[in-house]
């Protein structure tokens, strides 16, 4: 069977992508409200192309309502069968939405609710890949995947299974930020509320891309910072409250305050911690730092770092954070 071809990309085609990167990101992290009838028409058409009946559709407003609908049902009528497999990749899309918003709220639904087939905006990564070649050339080739290009366009998070699918509203929220360093990358993150909200009020909270109960971003507080057992939920908790703040509230004093020799003007702490606030189950030494540039609203950031208990000063333990000699760290002009 001859098969229609793109023998080379012009630069023409090349030019298009920054668009079509920030086409599909929209269409990944959107907070319009679901539009059903597209979505079900979307539905329709990628079991037709699966070769399947066309499915009994349920609705659910966010991911946590969708998943206890699909449980429900599973229940009565038996697990079923994926409507089919699709696969691809478009990487710059794919990292602004799957590996934040995505990975996100997969964390938040919880594992055992999506081992099946879960189709939706969040796909958007892969699709924008193959709906390029839709519009350039390649209608045909793609046109089986057209149906769940009208899902990722219309709809939210969707289950699908022989003769049932349930799909889910888009969220009214998304915050998240840019990840340094990497190109597109994005991870959910709100510091005074909700990363993740949708209209039923189910909603999801994150820092820095850290799934994390709400209390962490709402009401931090010292004696929930201790009784939290997860240490990396304590780490962001301690974080959100300060870690000024919370050393303070510890009533504990540096064994150690010195300029910081890569960062002029600024003061290095280095802390002995009591065994009620230890962060990772065994003991270590808490160098605190400010940030060598200021952030995006022009503050500068106090934070901390774990280091060996046997660290004996600050510079010490902020060479070994830096992986560098103490002498080397001793000369640096800025830390970077």
């Amino acid at each position: 069977m001859n098969k229609k071809l793109i023998p080379a990309l012009t630069d023409e085609m090349c030019a298009t992508f920054p668009q079509w990167v920030d086409e599909w990101t929209a269409i990944g992290r959107s907070t319009e409200p679901v539009d059903c009838q597209a979505a079900i028409r979307g539905i329709g058409a990628a079991y037709a192309a699966a070769g399947l009946a066309p499915p009994v559709v349920f609705g659910g407003i966010s991911p946590i309502g969708g998943a206890i609908i699909r449980h429900l049902i599973r229940a009565r009528v038996g697990a079923g069968v994926g409507a089919g497999v699709w696969a691809g990749v478009g990487d710059g899309v794919r990292d602004g939405v799957r590996a934040g918003f995505w990975d996100g709220v997969w964390a938040g639904v919880g594992a055992g609710w999506h081992e099946d087939l879960i189709y939706g905006s969040h796909e958007a990564g892969w699709l924008s890949f193959y709906d390029w070649f839709r519009c350039h050339g390649l209608a045909e080739t793609v046109a089986p995947l057209n149906g769940l290009t009208l899902l990722a366009r219309s709809a939210g998070w969707c289950w699908v299974h022989r003769g049932f699918a349930v799909i889910t509203d888009r969220p009214t929220i998304v915050n998240d930020e840019r990840v340094a360093g990497i190109q597109h990358r994005r991870r959910l993150h709100c510091a005074d509320g909700p990363s993740v909200a949708y209209r039923d009020g189910w909603a999801l909270h994150h820092w820095h891309g850290q799934l994390v109960p709400a209390w962490v971003i709402d009401t931090p507080t010292p004696d929930r910072i201790q009784a939290e057992k997860n240490t990396e939920i304590r780490r962001c908790a301690i974080e959100r409250f300060g870690w000024d703040r919370y050393l303070d509230a510890l009533h504990v004093i540096p064994v150690d305050d010195c300029d910081d020799p890569g960062n002029p003007g600024h003061r290095l702490r280095l802390y002995d911690l009591p065994d009620s606030a230890q962060l990772y189950g065994a003991r270590v030494r808490l160098v605190v730092m400010d940030n060598a540039s200021l952030d995006r609203d022009g503050t500068r950031r106090t934070y901390a770092e774990t280091v060996p208990a046997d660290m004996p000063d600050a510079v010490t333990a902020q060479a070994w954070a830096f992986d560098v000699d103490p002498t080397i760290y001793r000369s640096l002009e800025r830390a970077t």
